[in-house]
């Protein structure tokens, strides 16, 4: 039997709040991971874990349970389609 992967509400409410304002993320946290809660962001880091350790910290919040999101600079070069 497999198990079900049940995702918090307030997990996903967190995703759509980052990816509604990821515009407005940009000139401050650009090449970080920021950390939402609560539709904010609550800590922000080159390295992922300083981030997430971080917000539950200030949060109460079991570490996995915190949305992450990297914002990256836009810099990143994907390859190119050659047909």
């Amino acid at each position: 039997m497999s198990e079900k992967l049940v995702v918090p509400a307030n997990y996903m409410a967190d995703l759509e709040w980052a990816l509604e304002h990821t515009r407005q993320l940009h000139p401050r946290y650009e090449n970080q991971w920021v950390a939402v809660v609560d539709g904010r962001v609550v800590a922000a880091d080159a390295d992922p874990g300083t981030a997430q350790a971080r917000a539950a910290r200030q949060t109460g919040r079991q570490p996995d349970s915190i949305y992450m999101q990297y914002v990256e600079d836009g810099a990143a070069v994907y390859g190119s389609w050659q047909g």
